[in-house]
């Protein structure tokens, strides 16, 4: 899949450890009806609270944790976008450090230097700053629980998730 052949593209959602992971599936769904190949990178604690056999199922994919040995193949296809929900303090610091000690942080430091644009849907109240193509807008209802709406605006978009 690529933006040439009409479709959104690849992908990532990064899954940190918060109870709010455990609804990504439903983040996913959305992602995959408005045409994304979706691939899931849970960090170590993310793992914890989804259920990768699930994620698995739905993506067709499995879920990735850890980095890949030397004499394995690269099996993901390169990102077009990634969604980082919910993004924990600890990831994000790592993140910005450029600490690469589990894949998802490393992939994210390396995404970042590719220039794929990103999302982040913090695991506390509210919406982050949103990517390149993306808009976003704090939650309409009063005590939604922060949840973030992604208005379609460019390849980057995805039609909506509630993040937090």
């Amino acid at each position: 899949m690529s933006v040439r052949d009409g479709s959104p593209g690849v992908l990532y959602v990064i899954v940190c450890g918060a109870p709010a992971a455990s609804g990504v599936d439903e983040f996913i769904r959305l992602a995959q009806g408005a045409g994304w190949l979706v691939r899931v990178i849970a960090t170590p604690m993310g793992e914890r609270f989804i259920d990768a056999a699930q994620l698995a199922a739905l993506t067709g994919d499995r879920v990735r944790t850890g980095f890949r040995m030397p004499d394995e193949p690269d099996e993901l296809p390169a990102a077009d976008a990634v969604v980082v929900a919910p993004a924990t303090f600890n990831t994000v610091n790592k993140w910005a450090a450029g600490i690469t000690d589990t894949f998802a942080t490393g992939l994210l430091c390396e995404l970042t230097g590719l220039g794929v644009p990103d999302r982040r849907g913090p695991a506390g109240q509210g919406c982050a700053r949103p990517a390149r193509g993306v808009r976003a807008e704090p939650g309409g209802a009063a005590g939604d629980g922060g949840a973030c709406h992604v208005r379609p605006s460019g390849a980057a978009a995805v039609a909506y998730a509630r993040l937090a």
